[in-house]
């Protein structure tokens, strides 16, 4: 089962579904303080993974470079 949620950044949102079980998780963090909403929290998850992908490119573009 998942939830549908509008995430908005400016003008723009989208729709994500995330299961039951991430939901869950994000409420506690969110009941704990971690963050101020829902929104905040996956914004900073996307973040996050968005780094390690850019990240990941550098280093697989160094080593066919052989820095």
């Amino acid at each position: 089962m998942g939830f549908y949620f509008l995430f908005q950044d400016g003008i723009m949102g989208t729709f994500v579904e995330i299961s039951e079980v991430l939901l869950k998780g994000i409420e506690e963090m969110v009941e704990e303080g971690y963050f101020n909403d829902r929104t905040e929290a996956v914004n900073r998850a996307v973040e996050e993974m968005l780094q390690r992908y850019k990240l990941g490119k550098l280093r697989m573009k160094g080593k066919r470079e052989g820095v």
